[in-house]
């Protein structure tokens, strides 16, 4: 049975020391590599991936290839605030992209999650069936940073630069919350 995983702003060949440095490397390139490996590591290619905005910060060509050998033939890209409509045109031709969108809502095991590059206030504290906001964009270690607004961080700086699985996030997500 697939998988299904998550993660956000890997700001592939992204070439600012507070965003490769805070990560652990030394460099762009090593960054970049690393990320791609570790998303390998866990994520097959029958599994399916969304990626939540802010993919490359580089030269197009370069980030796009970094993208090409992601393994997974079932990504689902969201726009982030990096992403212009150029790149979202060049992810679209990827082979493994199977849709580009600003944001969605997913249904998993009687769960509902709101999907998107950005946290966003999506559900009341007291809905007997809440809806829970998926993102990035924060670049926060802190997975649950905007939690009044029950919201979790996909981000790869919340989770050791690597992607992570939707059983993980309901398992974290019971930590704090009845849900």
């Amino acid at each position: 049975m697939s998988k299904i995983w998550f993660s956000s702003d890997l700001h592939l060949m992204h070439n600012r020391e507070f965003i490769y440095e805070k990560r652990g490397f030394m460099s762009p390139w090593e960054m970049s590599e690393a990320l791609i490996k570790n998303i390998n590591l866990l994520v097959r290619e029958d599994d399916i991936l969304y990626l939540l905005g802010d993919l490359m910060l580089c030269d197009d060509k370069v980030g796009l290839e970094f993208l090409k050998q992601i393994n997974c033939q079932n990504i689902n890209i969201m726009k982030g605030n990096h992403d212009s409509s150029k790149r979202l045109k060049l992810y679209k031709e990827l082979p493994n992209v199977v849709n580009v969108s600003v944001a969605e809502v997913i249904k998993y095991n009687k769960k509902q999650f709101y999907v998107s590059h950005y946290p966003t206030n999506v559900s009341n504290m007291n809905d007997p069936q809440p809806i829970f906001s998926l993102h990035g964009h924060t670049h926060s270690s802190d997975r649950f940073e905007n939690m009044g607004m029950k919201a979790y961080n996909v981000a790869i700086e919340a989770h050791n630069n690597f992607p992570v699985e939707i059983e993980e996030i309901i398992s974290d997500i019971k930590l704090y919350l009845k849900f």
